[in-house]
């Protein structure tokens, strides 16, 4: 461990956050996060999204849902389906979502609810 790590380490116990180390020690915050977490970007860590087993597994897993996505997100692009501004269920204002209710099957896919982000997330929960 070098000084500099040491210094970094001692500071950021002491309740500093990384900019305030960063002016402190006179580097970026994102070299403080790089002294901190040494060997971050060099494979020392698995990074979950890269791991190409997991994301395999998980495609073939979810191969219904992506489908499904996919399907909804060409129909929208092609304008055979139009993105509403506002939530179906409570008339909010906002960027909607895509909740596909009657379930992920290719008879389906194109039966979706348009919603914002708490009235699909109450969806989900229910």
């Amino acid at each position: 461990m070098t000084i500099k790590q040491k210094r970094a380490k001692e500071l950021r116990e002491s309740g500093l956050t990384m900019p305030e180390i960063g002016k402190i020690l006179g580097i970026t915050k994102q070299a403080v996060f790089a002294l901190l977490n040494p060997g971050y970007r060099k494979g020392k860590r698995i990074n979950y999204y890269y791991n190409k087993e997991v994301v395999l597994k998980s495609k073939i897993k979810n191969i219904k849902k992506i489908n499904a996505r996919w399907a909804l997100q060409y129909a929208v692009k092609i304008g055979k389906i139009i993105r509403p501004d506002k939530c179906e269920k409570c008339d909010k204002i906002c960027i909607t979502q895509a909740h596909h209710y009657k379930g992920y099957n290719k008879k389906y896919w194109l039966k979706v609810k348009f919603l914002c982000i708490d009235c699909h997330t109450d969806e989900h929960i229910i």
